[in-house]
């Protein structure tokens, strides 16, 4: 392939349409103006200097920038998926959460047991709370190593009215946590993604 549009580069060159030739390596490559034209004169050298007139040339080196392009722009287009779905998803955690709490009626709590995780390296509490009179339980989700809890510490609960099963424990690692985490995640992985499409545009 490099081959064939050194051969229609060289071809135009002879025909003296040497703007022809940098816009046939601008569009085929899809580089800029500049690189185009810096090709394109290396070609023109190398039809002057016969010893330096091969295919090892400049449209190899072209054919390295163009991969490279391609690699920044598929590195930039997962990293802004992945800024979009993190900053999607803690929106939507934060507006299910404000939707449950505003429909919520703030009861106390007593930590009466840690639930150890699956691979018992992080607890998650459960608490025991009194609602329309019963006594309940509830366990939390959210693990943590070390415990963010003690056993019989107080707590609050927010419970919702309509859905008595729609519980948040009133806290930062229950309520912001998991939004806070995908807010810095969305945000590194943004930046990232910006780094990327400016160097991607200087090239």
């Amino acid at each position: 392939m490099e081959h064939e549009a050194k051969k229609e580069v060289e071809r135009l060159l002879r025909d003296g349409r040497k703007s022809e030739a940098i816009n046939y390596v601008r569009d085929r490559f899809e580089v800029s103006v500049p690189d185009a034209t810096r090709l394109v004169e290396a070609v023109e050298i190398g039809m002057v200097s016969p010893s330096n007139n091969n295919d090892r040339g400049p449209l190899p080196e072209l054919s390295r920038h163009t991969a490279k392009c391609g690699k920044m722009y598929c590195s930039t287009t997962i990293l802004v998926l992945v800024t979009v779905m993190c900053i999607t998803l803690a929106g939507w955690l934060y507006y299910r959460q404000y939707k449950a709490i505003s429909g919520s009626t703030l009861v106390p709590g007593v930590v009466v047991q840690l639930e150890e995780s699956s691979d018992s390296e992080a607890v998650a509490p459960v608490v025991e709370y009194t609602w329309n009179g019963k006594t309940m339980r509830y366990q939390s989700s959210t693990y943590s190593h070390p415990p963010a809890y003690e056993l019989r510490e107080s707590v609050r609960l927010y419970v919702n009215r309509d859905d008595p099963e729609t519980i948040y424990i009133d806290s930062f690692t229950e309520r912001w946590l998991a939004v806070v985490i995908l807010g810095v995640v969305g945000a590194i992985t943004g930046s990232i993604a910006t780094i990327f499409y400016r160097a991607g545009r200087r090239h």
